[in-house]
């Protein structure tokens, strides 16, 4: 899988994971330091009213299998 490919399994598990009160931001990507079959993806969270909520959130693709999850 190439850093590509994660990304935008990523960012289609963020908008099916959408909500009217936030946003999520994509920041970043990276293979996990934990799992070498695992790619990190950091987002910034977003209220609607402005601003930026404190640490960001996780997405964890798996390599192998195509999976995405929050993380964190």
């Amino acid at each position: 899988m190439t850093e590509a490919e994660a990304k935008r399994i990523a960012l289609e598990f963020v908008y099916n994971q959408r909500s009217e009160h936030y946003s999520l931001n994509f920041i970043s990507i990276n293979r996990s330091p934990r799992n070498s079959k695992h790619w990190s993806i950091t987002f910034e969270v977003r209220p609607k009213d402005g601003g930026v909520l404190e640490g960001p959130v996780f997405v964890i693709v798996d390599e192998d299998d195509g999976n995405a999850w929050f993380f964190g």
